[in-house]
């Protein structure tokens, strides 16, 4: 194991905040498709359900989005 000046990492692997990452990407992909699908679900069947589980996926997304764009500065690091 070794250390860098933003801690410890083993040498090879993937970063703690890289998989991190990939998870909030992978969550914003999936928010975004499923809000996409039921707004097309809503289209077809007009269901109220539907058009509030698009609008709070979609909101989701978005606040994913915006977590991940200011990471560093949630995680007080200068870069």
């Amino acid at each position: 194991m070794y250390t860098s000046r933003d801690g410890p990492y083993l040498s090879g692997t993937m970063s703690l905040i890289g998989f991190h990452k990939l998870l909030i990407v992978t969550a914003i992909l999936f928010c975004a498709l499923f809000a996409v699908w039921q707004g097309i679900i809503f289209t077809r069947t007009g269901e109220a359900l539907s058009v509030a589980l698009a609008a709070a996926f979609a909101l989701a997304a978005a606040g994913l989005t915006y977590y991940l764009a200011n990471l560093q500065r949630f995680l007080n690091r200068d870069s």
